[in-house]
């Protein structure tokens, strides 16, 4: 197994990560490039089984009784547009709607903290926006996942109104690629924003790009308008990318950071960001049901996760809204969970943060894409944002202090990072 160092510019030392104990630690070297991969027995690391903190996870797996928290509405499978990239598969699953009413029936078998916030999805959750202003009355805050093209004063207004926030799809035109068509939503969102200027703070962008063309990303970014320049931006690729990216590639976007030529939250790194925050404040990877999640699609069915209920299969499914019982839902988790919680013999197998339980695909492109991001993003942590390597040493200290569990059911865990990084 390797493991990653981070160069610490201006000292004569160099971090390191050991896989086998997930701690970070010095060694009094100095490193030329940013980033640099070791053979974990050239560096004395000793293997450990599993690493002390993962005696939590051990405990809260056994005993896992918390509320589920209704984390994604797959409301629709009807889209406005039809791109070959659509991990919902939209338009390929009928017309059925998510039913309200079957909606409220759980308000009456979960606690108010189930309720606190969610996803709204589709499909084109736009084409339902009386249905989507009916869930919003039902949680204190909702994130919506668009298009954009469908966008209008109203929806804007409502969107300031409840501090409801989106997150706009805006691919890049590019030569031999199937994507949305951004141009005129760009165009509309450009005018929208130089109308409702407080619509700045309720949305953040997504572009899906092929891995061949990140190379191009400054002649690609030619093509958004003032108003995403300052917003946050996460990139995706296609769901059967199998590319690398190179070591170059991610420098140059480093360098972009660094220069202040693109700022950090636009940056490849803003999804490695979400990912890594994700394993930190669990102490391990912990993506996918282990929350406890629970996503509903437009069928009124109930699943673990949004990945399937986006296309109505059988895959993590519990059961219809109407035949829920908790009971049957910790069941299901408990069929469809590993004993470990990544069974990857991996250098990034506690840091990952996007392991699904019941996908487990090591080697695939997102997974390795993601394994050569995150040394670099953590490279920007500690040189663009000002976090103390020395901090990392505490990575996995005061667990009791991030994550309170309370005594009673009627309550679940509200993790939150307690740095900036």
């Amino acid at each position: 197994m390797k493991t990653f160092g981070i160069k610490i510019e201006g000292q004569e030392r160099t971090l390191l990560y050991d896989p086998f104990s997930h701690l970070y630690f010095f060694r009094s070297f100095i490193q030329n490039e940013r980033v640099h991969y070791y053979d974990t027995e050239s560096l004395g690391l000793s293997e450990i089984s599993l690493p002390m903190f993962l005696d939590y996870y051990m405990r809260s797996r056994q005993g896992h009784t918390r509320p589920p928290f209704i984390n994604y509405l797959k409301i629709t499978n009807r889209c406005n547009m039809q791109c070959s990239f659509c991990y919902a598969e939209a338009n390929h699953h009928g017309d059925s709607i998510m039913d309200i009413s079957s909606l409220k029936k759980l308000q009456g078998m979960l606690p108010s903290t189930s309720f606190l916030h969610t996803v709204i999805s589709g499909g084109e959750p736009l084409l339902e926006f009386e249905l989507v202003k009916k869930i919003q009355d039902i949680f204190k805050h909702v994130t919506l996942f668009t298009n954009g093209a469908l966008l209008n004063d109203e929806i804007v207004k409502w969107a300031i109104a409840t501090k409801s926030d989106m997150g706009i799809s805006l691919d890049y035109n590019t030569d031999g690629f199937d994507c949305h068509e951004s141009g005129p939503v760009r165009t509309l969102l450009q005018s929208l924003v130089e109308k409702y200027p407080l619509f700045k703070n309720h949305f953040f962008v997504s572009h899906v790009v092929r891995v061949k063309d990140i190379g191009k990303l400054d002649v690609l970014r030619a093509q958004e308008m003032m108003c995403e320049k300052e917003q946050v931006h996460t990139l995706n690729f296609p769901k059967e990318e199998t590319g690398i990216l190179s070591d170059d590639v991610i420098n140059q976007e480093v360098d972009r950071v660094m220069s202040g030529s693109r700022a950090f939250q636009a940056s490849i790194f803003t999804r490695t960001k979400w990912l890594f925050g994700r394993a930190k404040i669990a102490k391990f990877n912990c993506d996918g049901n282990c929350n406890p999640f629970i996503s509903v699609n437009f069928n009124n069915d109930i699943y673990l996760c949004q990945t399937p209920s986006s296309k109505g299969s059988d895959e993590a499914r519990v059961c219809n809204i109407n035949d829920f019982t908790l009971e049957k839902y910790y069941a299901k988790i408990y069929e469809m969970k590993n004993d470990e919680p990544c069974g990857k013999d991996c250098y990034m197998k506690w840091t990952c943060g996007k392991i699904c339980w019941f996908q487990n695909t090591p080697g695939s492109g997102n997974c390795e894409r993601y394994k050569a991001l995150l040394p670099y993003y953590l490279y920007l942590v500690i040189h663009k944002e000002g976090v103390n390597p020395d901090d990392f040493l505490s990575y996995h200290q005061h667990i009791d202090e991030e994550c309170q569990f309370s005594q009673e059911q009627e309550e679940y865990a509200i993790c939150k990072p307690t740095s900036k990084w």
